[in-house]
């Protein structure tokens, strides 16, 4: 480049006339020479600091499993934390209503201390002492058929309960996974880029050869520059996209900072996923969210159950016994009573009828809800087993594309060198063979994608 700018600087100067149309076209070419030239040195000088930093925080950066990914998603996630949490109060509530049915019993005991005042001072002998215990018991012999509905209620909220942490952990673990697994896309998209960014070279290295020895034009060796250019912005491309998705994948993970997969490439041996016929019924049975409006319904239900028994009267029995005494000097006097009671409320303000009212309302809307979750699972399972028959359909014809792409870059790589073909033909070929290799990668991790999503919606592994 040097050599041809010393020339040019040399050559003689002519007068202020228009150029030929050849001289024209040599300076233009020498022109777009330069230009090229530049480009290339700033792409060789750019490009290797930035790999050397990336190489060096992808040294310090943690590798996980995906285990190891799922676990300290799970416990990172405040979802998850919330869903538990929920989970614990509605066994609570539960402890609360199986205690309804036992009687309660109260201890209770006092003492007391009073005196008269006369003329602004307190009389002498005018303090009187008390002190007195008591015990009682009550009982609720009959409720209406109140406490056996609550009863059936809390259970049906600690049944929703757990469904709910479950869909929360399946949704976590989902989330994990593709964070994981677009860790291990991008690098395998960096390593087709490195392999792009190889091939560049050797062709930029072949198209210079050709032109010393005069087989090529100065044409071939300026394309083979704009590939090699292309090529570095695409590795850049990739290694910011890897560098994101580790920031993406440490966030999941709950680390503070980027993480990297610790996994093989996602080249594992696929097992044929069964119909969809013979999953029906298994994702309505164990979905997340279809057992979680199952047990709406259920609560729905027995809601109104709860809410006529308020018609119905209440029975209670109760039963105590107590002692009082004037002073410690004397031995006191003891008592006993027992009793029963029934209370039926005849008018309260329509308060009963709007609360059947609203408990019917809203079990016919849990109903609905669950007919529709059960549809929206049924076509999201469909979706998920076409994605996971269509992605590995997809990854076996990549394969053999990259196969034929393969072979054809070596045929025109002996063609070239032969001088039958162009550069274009050449670049063409390295072309077809990196959409090949990227559409690879891509079916493989939708296919991975695809598992993973069909886990999450039967609330299992598969």
């Amino acid at each position: 480049m040097g050599g041809e700018r010393k020339r040019i600087s040399q050559t003689p100067r002519r007068p202020a006339t228009s150029p030929s149309p050849a001289g024209g076209r040599r300076l233009a070419g020498r022109g777009l020479a330069a230009v090229g030239a530049g480009l290339v040195l700033c792409s060789w000088i750019a490009v290797p600091a930035r790999a050397g930093e990336v190489s060096q925080v992808a040294a310090a950066t943690p590798a996980l499993t995906l285990a190891e990914v799922v676990t300290r998603a799970l416990a990172a996630d405040p979802g998850a934390a919330s869903a538990q949490g929920d989970l614990r109060v509605a066994e609570a509530a539960r402890r609360s209503a199986k205690g309804a049915f036992a009687p309660d019993l109260t201890l209770s005991s006092g003492a007391a201390l009073s005196g008269e005042i006369a003329g602004g001072s307190l009389a002498r002998g005018g303090t009187r002492e008390s002190y007195s215990a008591g015990l009682s018991s009550g009982y609720e012999l009959y409720s209406g058929g109140r406490r056996g509905a609550e009863l059936e209620l809390s259970r049906a909220g600690v049944d929703a309960s757990l469904a709910g942490l479950v869909q929360r952990r399946s949704a976590v673990a989902l989330a994990a996974k593709q964070a994981f697994f677009r860790v291990l896309r991008d690098n395998e998209l960096i390593r087709v880029t490195a392999a792009r960014l190889e091939r560049a070279r050797q062709g930029l290295a072949a198209a210079e050869s050709r032109v010393r020895v005069g087989s090529a034009t100065r044409s071939d060796v300026l394309r083979a520059q704009l590939e090699l250019n292309q090529a570095r912005q695409a590795t850049l491309s990739a290694e910011a996209e890897r560098t994101t998705a580790d920031y993406a994948l440490g966030r999941i993970a709950g680390i503070d900072g980027p993480v990297t997969a610790r996994a093989e490439p996602l080249t594992a041996a696929r097992e044929p996923s069964p119909p969809i016929a013979a999953l029906e019924a298994p994702a309505e049975l164990a979905s997340p969210a279809v057992r979680r409006a199952e047990n709406a319904l259920r609560s729905a239900t027995l809601a109104i159950t709860a809410a006529r028994a308020d018609y119905r009267p209440v029975i209670r029995a109760a039963a105590g016994t107590g002692w009082s005494s004037t002073g410690l000097a004397d031995g006191g006097n003891g008592n006993w009573s027992v009793q029963t009671a029934l209370s039926l409320p005849l008018f309260d303000g329509h308060q009963r009828s709007s609360a059947v009212e609203r408990a019917e309302a809203n079990r016919a809307t849990a109903e609905a809800e669950l007919a529709d979750i059960r549809r929206a699972t049924r076509a999201e399972l469909a979706r998920i087993l076409a994605a996971i028959s269509v992605a590995d359909q997809k990854i076996v014809l990549a394969e053999q594309a990259l196969a034929v792409a393969q072979e054809d870059l070596r045929v025109q790589y002996q063609r070239y060198e032969l001088g039958v073909s162009t550069i274009l033909d050449r670049l063409t070929s390295q072309a077809a063979l990196v959409v090949a290799e990227t559409d690879l990668v891509g079916a493989r991790f939708d296919f991975e994608l695809a598992r993973a999503e069909l886990d999450a919606l039967l609330g299992k592994e598969m």
